[in-house]
């Protein structure tokens, strides 16, 4: 790794001169090569990538077609300026990068500008050996229409079909074209290339009507049904794609989030308050910053208050990400940092920080990166149109011990035959870290993407912060976590969830002991986990199924209803289920519930809100399991873990004590598998004990307040590891 004499020196001249200490911990980048840093010039966003696959990620500057190098860590080279492969433009505006045709090389696509010489777009081919790329949009056998006349801002790469493959949305505005979405066909073309047909409006991903322009965009799963969904242009664009991709426009009052008329500068999702669902920051150019709450169940409320001066930072860029290593996540507007202060004061707030990056942060979209592996995401200061530049974080180095480190570096990746690593292809995949023994309730949860809100890419890889253990010397020893990655797919075929039940590898990671951070979670269940290689190993199916297809979700001019309180004290809701045609038994893994727990109930010397009791005996109910969990006051569907197996041929009721609920439709008879729902559940029950009062609670067949989330058993065979597809 590089020296530290100009870091030394640099810190040694700031404190001789009397600089203030900033709370950012970002100092520019310099080393022998670069002694004022690299020379990344103006740009229009930035993204990283990559290009080459040595393990170390590289950065592109597509204003001036700058393709850099990282070498080893150490320091950076330019190697290429890809713009000769273009027309000469007066303006270029940023660039997404992803594998489209799976062969371990991030390729490049563009976002065009009108122009008096190029407003096309570009799709940059990686043909390795590099820097070596080449322009396929040319080619109609590989992208079978190039708009020209563009005006784009951000481009979204993700498989939103589930069919294997990166589909490429490109958001753009209406004059000139509006949206553009290619769906990936796979390998078709002439020598084996992949092809992309574009069916932007039979996808239902255009421009809606009455809605602003679209600048920032992402693609991930925002309502947590199990696929990627979408949002630009103050439109959540909702999938419900089967065999083809296709998506719902929702407005306004379908979810919440007003002000689809004005015209944003960047937007990004990220769960700020750590209360496990996607929240929606946009930066509303010339008026104000807003986060836009997510209740958890597609719909969004804003959360007043939550921003220091909302009004400073609303021009142009925007970014997300745990700078100060605290476990939260923090945001960057225009030139203006904002310190989350979740985890350490308890508040949904987010207080203008102190700092001393003065003029180099410019109406910056900043692209994050742990480019130098020591545990810590450094950035470039992407300014619009300006000078920027490359920070490095300053919490970790190479000389700290890796027991003084709180963070992890988690990379999500899909199965290849011929890339022992994988193919970084999972964008919208989400990571949910549960550290042991933590009372916080936070639930610590990021997502893959390939966008990060308004013209650059972040890194692939997540750089994730755990809490301290009970060493302030040494904080990451006595830090034990269970990992989770849940990979996007279809609704209807379930939950592609690979945890501890799938690989056990998973389960009880000690912090303390990983020498080396790095955890790849393969899409078959494989993990590489301190440098070791774990196979899948699990008797349950990787797939989480949802009861009944689940709870409602907004539609169309069709918001949710908020919950509504109990009609009585002592109120339960539930469901019966029955396991009559398993012949072994089924995981239950997660509770979906509409509306709030009330608190616990006394039975005898146990207080529960959460039971599951075997009724399968006329007369002689059994309770088999219960739990005391808390909901999130805020959110209107929360997603609880629980852990318990049903038995085969037996049946079941399920109850949740609740103070608020909110019921969906429930379609009946809903046999998923070998678990059957006979109906929902809603009634008083004074005596938490009465088992007879459960059992004789009676039945509804057209609604149900909840569901459970279940893994069906894998059939028996020696050496069977868990299959993704």
């Amino acid at each position: 790794m590089r020296s530290l004499l100009f870091r030394s020196a640099l810190l040694l001249s700031c404190s001789a001169l009397g600089v203030a200490q900033s709370e950012v911990p970002l100092v520019r980048y310099r080393d022998a090569q670069w002694p004022f840093g690299p020379d990344i010039g103006n740009t229009a966003g930035a993204s990283f990538l990559d290009y080459d696959a040595d393990g170390w990620v590289d950065f592109y500057i597509h204003i001036n077609g700058g393709l850099w190098h990282n070498d080893g860590g150490v320091t950076w080279t330019k190697t290429a300026d890809l713009d000769v492969l273009m027309p000469p433009i007066e303006q270029r505006y940023g660039s997404s990068c992803a594998d489209y045709d799976q062969d371990g090389l991030p390729d490049i696509a563009t976002e065009p500008r009108q122009s008096d010489s190029d407003d096309c777009f570009h799709l940059l081919r990686n043909l390795g050996g590099g820097p070596n790329f080449v322009d396929v949009a040319t080619d109609p056998s590989v992208v079978d229409v190039q708009p020209c006349n563009l005006n784009s801002e951000t481009a979204c790469w993700a498989d939103v079909d589930d069919d294997g493959d990166l589909d490429l949305w490109l958001t753009a505005y209406p004059d000139g074209g509006g949206n553009q979405f290619w769906e990936n066909l796979g390998p078709g073309a002439p020598a084996g290339a992949y092809r992309f047909a574009l069916t932007t409006v039979a996808a239902g991903l255009d421009n809606p009507s009455n809605v602003s322009r679209p600048e920032g965009a992402q693609m991930l799963d925002i309502d947590r049904d199990g696929d990627i969904d979408a949002y630009a242009n103050g439109t959540l664009y909702q999938n419900v794609s089967t065999t083809t991709p296709l998506f719902r426009k929702l407005l306004r009052r379908s979810t919440g989030i007003l002000l689809a008329g004005a015209l944003d500068e960047g937007a990004l999702f990220a769960d700020y308050d750590l209360d496990g669902d996607q929240d929606l920051f946009v930066l509303y150019q010339g008026q104000r910053n807003r986060l836009w709450e997510n209740l958890g169940d597609g719909m969004f409320t804003e959360a007043v208050g939550a921003l220091e001066d909302s009004a400073r930072g609303a021009s142009q860029g925007n970014s997300a990400e745990d700078w100060d290593l605290d476990g939260d996540l923090d945001l960057t507007t225009g030139d203006v940092l904002r310190r989350n202060l979740r985890v350490e004061t308890g508040e949904r707030f987010l207080r203008i920080a102190e700092q001393d990056i003065g003029d180099d942060l410019q109406l910056a979209s900043p692209a994050w990166a742990d480019w130098d592996k020591d545990g810590d995401p450094d950035v470039i200061i992407a300014n619009w149109r300006s000078r920027s530049f490359l920070y490095e974080n300053t919490s970790y180095d190479e000389a700290t011990p890796v027991l003084a480190k709180r963070t992890i570096r988690v990379r999500v990746v899909r199965d290849s035959a011929t890339l022992p690593d994988g193919m970084e292809a999972e964008f919208g995949a989400t990571v949910e870290a549960r550290v042991r023994g933590d009372a916080s309730g936070f639930v610590r949860r990021r997502f893959v993407a390939s966008s990060h809100g308004y013209l650059q890419q972040s890194e692939y890889a997540l750089t994730m912060a755990l809490p301290a253990g009970a060493d302030a010397g040494a904080p990451a020893r006595g830090v034990h976590f269970d990992l989770l990655v849940d990979f996007p797919g279809q609704s209807s075929r379930g939950i592609l969830r690979v945890d501890g039940t799938v690989n056990p590898a998973l389960r009880a990671i000690d912090l303390g002991k990983l020498a080396d951070r790095e955890i790849t979670v393969f899409r078959s269940g494989k993990v590489v986990l301190g440098g070791v290689t774990y196979l899948a190993r699990g008797s349950f199916a990787p797939r989480l199924t949802t009861t009944a297809g689940g709870l409602a979700l907004p539609g169309p001019g069709d918001p949710l209803p908020d919950p509504t309180p109990a009609p009585g004290a002592s109120w339960y809701v539930g469901l019966e289920l029955d396991t009559l045609s398993a012949t072994r038994a089924v995981k239950v893994e997660e509770l979906v519930l509409d509306g709030q727990l009330d608190l616990a109930a006394a039975c005898k010397d146990d207080h529960f809100n959460l039971s599951l009791w075997d009724v399968t005996t006329p007369g002689a109910p059994q309770r088999v399991w219960e739990d005391a969990r808390a909901t999130e006051p805020r959110n209107r569907r929360n997603y609880l873990p629980v852990a318990f197996e049903l038995a085969p041929r037996r049946v079941y009721r399920f109850l949740a004590r609740v103070s608020e609920l909110r019921p969906s439709p429930l379609a009946l008879p809903a046999l998923d598998g070998s678990l059957r729902t006979l109906g929902g559940l809603s009634f008083a029950l004074p005596d938490a004990c009465d088992g007879a009062g459960v059992a004789g609670a009676p039945l509804d067949a057209g609604q149900a307040q909840l569901a459970l989330r279940f893994r069906e058993p894998l059939p028996p065979s020696p050496g069977r590891g868990a299959s993704a597809r």
